[in-house]
């Protein structure tokens, strides 16, 4: 079997082990633990070989997973996707992706109790819409924190780009993307807004934000994720004037499937009072916030807007999308 130089770093709640095969198709995708230091806890991702192995590839994707947190059987459709646009096995990008697990989907999918970095423990009961409790402190989505420790999903992103800056392991690396779906789209649009976002000199990093149940806008009455009331210890030093100047010069391909218009219990639509106020579901609230950026029309610069035809909540449809690999590639 001919191995490309595609590694995909899964975001899928509930990894099982060190070294697992998970993959289908031609693509054996395996379970490793990543060191991201500072006495963090450890994170599994699902990569083709390790991160520390580099990759002579121009481009690198970090893949963040939606809410159930399993990308598994996109995987191999985004990957042959990248593969057959890149043209070369040289030009096919490295694929990255974490996982950030909520105790209840690692129950749930009888995953061990072994120390690894776990959110949401605020959230004491998930009996009604996971987004009408808990506190953005340990939200994965927005950058809380793991395990009441204090490094967060967005130190973990911080981490990983820490370790493409490294010449001698990336040395033709120019692009970065980080790209996500669904609560995936809410982790990178919150990560644009207030994530560190650098690699090093000469590496541009942008943003694929994909679906999400809402949007984060620029209004200081709203509580965080939907504004800019009371963010996470990672980002709550950050003035308003530092992320409006990180929403005007960080590029964000932002899309929506004309038909994910359907809310619970078909998709986990937030439907918290914030939420409602941006939409009736999730393509009215892609729209209206694209309505919303005319107010900012430096923000609004940096954004495009892409609207899947005929699409409803379906991942694996999008990500092959031409105009989204155009993205990836340009």
């Amino acid at each position: 079997m001919k191995r490309l130089t595609i590694v995909a770093l899964l975001v899928a709640v509930g990894a099982s082990g060190v070294a697992l095969a998970v993959a289908a198709d031609t693509v054996p995708f395996l379970r490793y633990s990543f060191d991201a230091g500072k006495d963090a806890p450890k994170l599994f991702y699902d990569a083709y070989r390790p991160i520390e192995s580099g990759s002579s590839a121009e481009v690198a994707i970090v893949l963040i997973h939606g809410w159930g947190g399993h990308v598994r059987t996109l995987l191999p459709i985004f990957t042959k996707a990248l593969s057959a646009r890149a043209g070369s096995e040289e030009r096919t990008p490295y694929v990255i992706a974490p996982q950030f697990p909520r105790r209840k989907t690692i129950a749930s999918n009888k995953e061990p109790e072994d120390g690894r970095a776990v959110w949401c423990d605020s959230w004491s009961s998930e009996a009604r819409h996971p987004d009408q409790m808990g506190s953005a402190s340990d939200d994965w989505r927005g950058g809380g924190d793991a395990n009441g420790t204090s490094f967060s999903s967005y130190d973990y992103i911080d981490a990983i780009f820490a370790k493409f800056a490294g010449r001698t392991k990336y040395p033709n690396l120019r692009k970065v993307v980080l790209a996500g779906f669904s609560a995936g789209g809410q982790f990178a649009g919150r990560y644009a807004a207030t994530g560190k976002g650098i690699v090093r000199d000469g590496v541009k990093v942008v943003y694929i934000a994909m679906s999400p149940s809402t949007e984060f806008r620029f209004d200081p009455d709203q509580p965080w994720l939907y504004g800019l009331k009371g963010r996470p210890r990672y980002s709550a030093a950050l003035t308003d004037d530092e992320i409006m100047k990180n929403l005007c010069s960080r590029r964000v391909w932002r899309g929506c499937g004309s038909l994910d218009i359907l809310g619970r219990p078909k998709t986990s639509l937030d439907m918290t009072p914030p939420a409602v106020a941006q939409g009736a579901n999730r393509y009215e609230r892609f729209r209206n916030f694209e309505r919303y950026l005319d107010k900012y029309p430096e923000w609004k610069k940096q954004v495009s807007f892409h609207v899947f035809e005929g699409i409803a909540h379906k991942e694996d449809l999008c990500y092959p999308d031409p105009a989204l690999l155009d993205f990836v590639f340009e």
